[in-house]
């Protein structure tokens, strides 16, 4: 697989990242570190976590996993969005460490901006790891522009974005795309299928969706046939390249401009194997185009301000 150096921090990232936002309980960890074997084994070289996955046990899945191979891969962590004091970050990096089984971290994020501290004043433990090479690069997760501009104005060079993108959720493309293109920021996306969405698994409008999420028109039970005329184009075009549809979805978002890595979240095995075959999988700008106004013709669908 393919990979991507992230300027200028160095620090190397494959096309396609393993996220350990899942459970990770104690009675299958066996199975996960074969899971975690096959991804490694598949060219997979970057590994994102945090400490609030599964109450700090991916961290530590992941330390077993890369044991004694840890130079050879990229690990990104972050510190939860509750942790806002300098002092509260530098202990939580501690315990990340130590968890992780390293003795630095190559991307550390903010888990997205806190609601008490500024900004400026949480970034000067980020400052305080770097100087000491603790940490590689900075990176900041959900922010808006608006926070995104504070803390590039207050740190300088934040070296990596993380946003959910998908052909679904578009939001970051008007403003956070352009700006992290501007200042030569990377750009980890999460949820590259919605959840599952675009590949059809809530086609049934009574299909149980987690409150939280109904905030998303395109998951609201009265737009699901709108959603599900995506699907079908999506499904159509995966047919006609003898691929699946989450091969399709996330080789559109690796032909998008500005794209470093896109997160895969799974812990099903053949899962894992069909969507690693987007790295190596070409869309071509004809079909790029088709998606792309595939995907805004469903958004403007929705009737919705914050997706035209």
């Amino acid at each position: 697989m393919k990979n991507v150096e992230l300027s200028p921090s160095g620090v190397l990232l494959s096309r396609l990242s393993f996220g350990m936002g899942s459970p990770w309980p104690d009675e299958t960890e066996e199975k996960d570190l074969q899971l975690l074997q096959q991804a490694r084994e598949s060219g997979i070289r970057s590994f994102d976590t945090a400490e609030i996955y599964d109450n700090t046990r991916a961290e530590t899945i992941l330390g077993k996993a890369l044991k004694g191979c840890r130079e050879q891969y990229t690990i990104s962590t972050k510190v939860s969005r509750k942790l806002e004091r300098p002092d509260e970050v530098l202990r939580s990096f501690e315990e990340s460490l130590k968890r992780l089984q390293t003795d630095y971290v190559d991307i550390y994020y903010m888990h997205g901006p806190g609601a008490t501290v500024p900004v400026s004043e949480t970034l000067t433990a980020f400052r305080r790891l770097k100087d000491e090479k603790l940490i590689r690069a900075v990176g900041v997760s959900n922010f808006s522009l608006a926070q995104l501009q504070e803390a590039v104005d207050c740190f300088g060079a934040i070296d990596v974005v993380q946003p959910r993108y998908n052909l679904l959720d578009r939001s970051i493309e008007p403003e956070i795309l352009p700006f992290c293109r501007k200042h030569s920021m990377g750009i980890m996306s999460f949820s590259p299928t919605e959840k599952g969405l675009l590949l059809g698994n809530y086609a049934d409008p009574q299909t149980p969706v987690m409150k939280s999420l109904l905030v998303r028109p395109w998951f609201q039970p009265d737009n699901r046939d709108k959603t599900n005329r995506l699907v079908a184009q999506l499904r159509e075009l995966a047919a006609a390249k003898s691929a699946t549809i989450s091969q399709i979805a996330i080789s559109w978002l690796l032909h998008q401009q500005g794209v470093t890595s896109v997160i895969l979240g799974t812990k099903n095995p053949q899962h894992l194997r069909d969507n690693l075959g987007a790295a190596e999988f070409r869309l071509t700008q004809e079909e790029c185009s088709l998606l792309d106004e595939a995907s805004r013709q469903t958004l403007r669908s929705y009737d919705s301000e914050g997706n035209k």
